[in-house]
């Protein structure tokens, strides 16, 4: 799968008209309930974190999505595609 790299660009907005340019929309959810690591995490940890994201996405109607996550964000993307196989097309990590 090859995902767009329009999706993870940054810069001038005035540079591109890109409402024009636009193919998807990207949502972007995040946990208040992330600690802050100070020691190795246990896996169970992720579950509440996983199920509150499963929730807030059915709540925006999201019933497919590709998770991008790195670090912290790449196990919870791992969790997630393995809880809610069916919501998850692809992971990037």
């Amino acid at each position: 799968m090859v995902l767009p790299m329009k999706a993870f660009s940054h810069g001038n907005s005035k540079s591109v008209p890109w409402p024009k340019n636009t193919l998807f929309t990207s949502r972007t959810l995040s946990s208040s309930a992330a600690p802050r690591l100070t020691k190795p995490i246990a896996p169970q940890l992720f579950r509440p974190i996983v199920i509150g994201l499963a929730k807030g996405m059915a709540k925006l109607g999201i019933d497919k999505c590709v998770v991008v996550g790195f670090s912290y964000g790449g196990m919870v993307a791992f969790k997630l595609a393995e809880l809610y196989p069916g919501l998850v097309r692809a992971i990037v990590v």
